[in-house]
């Protein structure tokens, strides 16, 4: 019964860790403290409102409505950030090659 909690609790770190280090190393050391306290603050209020707007969507769309939109644009933006993953990769492929041919 408690094996799903461990899974659930494993698959989370595998989001929260790479944001810490991601913002902790594109932040300038100067501004750490305010980037970290709103991201900080962005997460929680997100944590606090998402079940009371989940709920209400579900009252008025019907559950499955919202579960499909939420997978789907969980499919989506996933996409989007992996299309600017590989337009990012090729950019800087292309400034290396340019740089090699100089």
């Amino acid at each position: 019964m408690d094996d799903w909690r461990f899974f659930l609790g494993f698959i989370s770190s595998g989001e929260s860790v790479p944001y810490g280090f991601i913002l902790q190393s594109e932040t300038p050391k100067q501004i750490m403290g305010r980037v970290s306290a709103v991201a900080t603050s962005l997460q929680t209020f997100s944590m606090l409102i998402a079940p009371a707007v989940g709920s209400l969507l579900a009252k008025w769309l019907g559950v499955s409505l919202v579960l499909m939109g939420a997978g789907g644009a969980t499919c989506l933006l996933g996409a989007l950030v992996l299309i600017f993953i590989v337009r990012r990769i090729n950019i800087q492929k292309d400034i290396h090659e340019k740089q090699f041919q100089a």
